[in-house]
């Protein structure tokens, strides 16, 4: 009995040695639908019909073919998503975006424009307000401190007399002496300046000193910016996981930003409150 087990195990393996060596014909179409086929094949050379599936090898290789592809994808998109939150902006200085300011209009209290044709000249500066139709120009919060300070010619006595805010120079002008009554024309000291609405502070425009109309608080910080492009210009900024220095010549605008716009810890309250800024503009043409 011991004999016949050992013999039909030998058996057993010749021929299952015999069929793994033979070259069976490739499958058809009809064939690989299912598992028949190969059954048949294999019971011509006296092995039963298998239970594993037919193409374990295929799968295998078809498994590793998916996983490289998600691998790959992965990679990829990750790659993307490192670009994304890259900061690349131009270097920009913070007089590239001072040719335009939008602030609130000092007649209506809606969004006015304040355009300059240079940022280095901000005398040439003109608001213009597309709701209440008000307009004036820099030129216009010129003022004029007059004065004359002299002794009388008559008396000697000590003349003075001050105009604090004259719209325009004075070339002369007749003043009584407060002691002998003589009446003599005078040539005063005229000193121009700019009455701004109100005294320069931040979260003002450096022309006609309105508040910008971009602007908010952020943990007791305020938070402002001249312009559409250069509020978009902090978002990008801010937006960027990588921040890289754009050029070595010179300090950039988001590098002379204040510490809590930098720190990451107020990344998600600046976007914020960038959007609701963003909400205030008009749509882009």
């Amino acid at each position: 009995m011991r004999r016949w087990v050992l013999h039909d195990t030998l058996t057993f393996q010749m021929l299952a040695k015999a069929a793994c060596s033979t070259k069976l014909p490739s499958p058809s179409i009809s064939d690989d639908t299912t598992s028949v086929g190969l059954n048949k094949r294999r019971a011509n050379v006296g092995l039963p019909a298998p239970v594993l599936p037919m193409s374990s090898t295929s799968e295998s290789s078809r498994s590793c073919r998916v996983s490289w592809g998600i691998n790959k994808f992965r990679n990829s998109q990750a790659a993307m998503e490192a670009i994304a939150t890259r900061y690349h902006a131009p270097a920009t200085v913070r007089q590239s975006y001072m040719t335009e300011f939008a602030v609130e209009c000092p007649k209506c209290k809606n969004e006015a424009a304040i355009t300059v044709s240079s940022p280095w000249f901000l005398d040439s500066g003109k608001l213009v307000c597309s709701h209440c139709t008000h307009s004036e120009t820099a030129a216009d919060l010129v003022r004029y401190k007059v004065s004359v300070r002299r002794n009388c010619d008559t008396c000697g006595k000590l003349i003075s007399k001050v105009i604090p805010h004259s719209k325009a120079p004075v070339d002369a002008f007749a003043i009584p002496c407060p002691s002998c009554g003589e009446v003599r024309m005078y040539k005063p000291k005229n000193e121009s300046y700019t009455q701004p609405y109100n005294d320069p502070s931040d979260g003002l425009a450096p022309v006609f000193d309105l508040p910008l109309w971009l602007q908010g608080s952020i943990r007791g910080n305020l938070f402002w910016a001249y312009n559409r492009q250069h509020l978009h210009a902090i978002k990008e900024y801010v937006g960027a996981k990588l921040r890289e220095r754009q050029t070595t010549t010179h300090t950039t605008m988001v590098e002379r930003l204040p510490q809590f716009i930098k720190d990451a810890k107020n990344r998600e309250a600046i976007l914020k409150l960038i959007e609701k800024l963003e909400r205030k503009l008009p749509t882009a043409p």
